[in-house]
């Protein structure tokens, strides 16, 4: 009888010891698995109808990267770029998509705003001219439109005139008019500017109306873009923030979804893209009644130049908008900034 006790109490604790195993490996497994990302809200101001920023963000909400990645985005448009970093500044939006040139403008009133990525890597500003005006030169007298004082079309347009022997305000007029497409076909045609500085969509629509043309062929001559960069790529549209630790989660996660609509634009075809951009709910919002056709060509011309990993390099900003246009146009104003002041620590992927 001892015996027989001896081995049910012996089996009992095994059991026991079995359970307990059992419960401990269960409450382990649990600990171990991933939990759903609490949604993290954020607003990201962008450029109405700037595609190099743009295309990107709609990919990652129209495939569902920012869902998946544990953020709830709003994107909001803006006239222009320096509209852009202003909000980022005053805290009115989380994240910029918007020029590098404004993290150096930014900086340089005093305003810790950082590169967390970069979006796309060739400048695309060029000068759009009415017909009769053949070269930059040409515009001695005439009037150049902007979107506005501080924005990167202003940038551009001073650094070129510059680099043709013209003096801005004295040899040429600029003026702010925005970004609207129509205000600037009307402003063109009813004879307010000669010539403005546009970007991938507005060079589209003003060749395709045959209502003035590019001067430079920034966007298509390679040669052209090292003549006036110093590189063939450099670091140009990013996503900003301010360096605040409060946002650094959110920025991680927005990196990881944004780089993932990178790699799709990597590996898809012009076409593809399109497809996936208009299924986004922001699109018409951000870009407008914009047809497949009209997009698919914008995205034929921008898509050489996407980055592949969102990462920044020092080269790149030294070649960049604001160290290579901006900041040797009007020195005494802007002041160089050290690619180490425009990186965030931890968020920032350097190559």
């Amino acid at each position: 009888m001892p015996d027989i006790m001896a081995k049910i109490w012996l089996l009992a604790g095994v059991a026991v010891v079995i359970i307990i195993i059992a419960v401990v490996a269960i409450l382990l497994t649990q600990q171990a698995a991933p939990t759903p990302a609490e949604k993290i809200p954020i607003k990201i101001g962008t450029i109405f109808a700037y595609y190099e920023t743009a295309i990107p963000l709609l990919v990652a909400d129209a495939l569902g990267y920012f869902k998946e990645a544990g953020l709830d985005v709003q994107l909001l448009g803006f006239p222009g770029g320096s509209e852009v970093r202003k909000a980022v500044v005053a805290g009115e939006v989380d994240f910029g998509a918007h020029s590098a040139v404004h993290v150096g403008i930014a900086q340089n009133a005093g305003a810790d705003m950082v590169i967390v990525m970069t979006l796309h890597e060739a400048h695309t500003i060029d000068i759009c001219a009415r017909p009769g005006i053949e070269s930059i030169e040409d515009l001695r007298g005439k009037v150049v439109g902007v979107t506005a004082e501080g924005s990167l079309s202003w940038a551009s347009a001073i650094s070129y005139l510059k680099r043709a022997g013209l003096e801005p305000d004295r040899d040429v007029k600029i003026i702010g008019i925005g970004s609207d497409p129509q205000v600037i076909v009307a402003a063109l045609k009813g004879g307010r500017i000669d010539a403005y500085a546009c970007w991938t969509n507005i060079v589209l629509t003003l060749t395709k109306l045959g209502i003035a043309k590019p001067l430079l062929g920034i966007m298509t001559d390679p040669k052209t873009h090292e003549k006036f960069m110093g590189a063939p790529r450099i670091v140009e549209n990013v996503i900003t923030s301010m360096r605040n630790e409060a946002k650094r989660e959110a920025a991680i996660r927005l990196k990881k979804a944004l780089k993932r609509a990178l790699e799709f634009i990597a590996k898809s075809s012009p076409e593809e893209i399109a497809n996936v951009v208009l299924k986004s709910r922001f699109t018409r919002d951000i870009i407008g009644e914009v047809s497949r056709e009209d997009l698919v060509d914008a995205i034929k011309l921008l898509k050489p130049a996407f980055s592949i990993d969102g990462a920044v390099y020092r080269d790149g900003w030294v070649h960049g908008t604001y160290m290579a246009l901006l900041q040797p146009a009007l020195p005494q104003q802007f002041k160089p900034i050290p690619f180490e002041r425009v990186v965030w620590e931890g968020v920032t992927e350097v190559r």
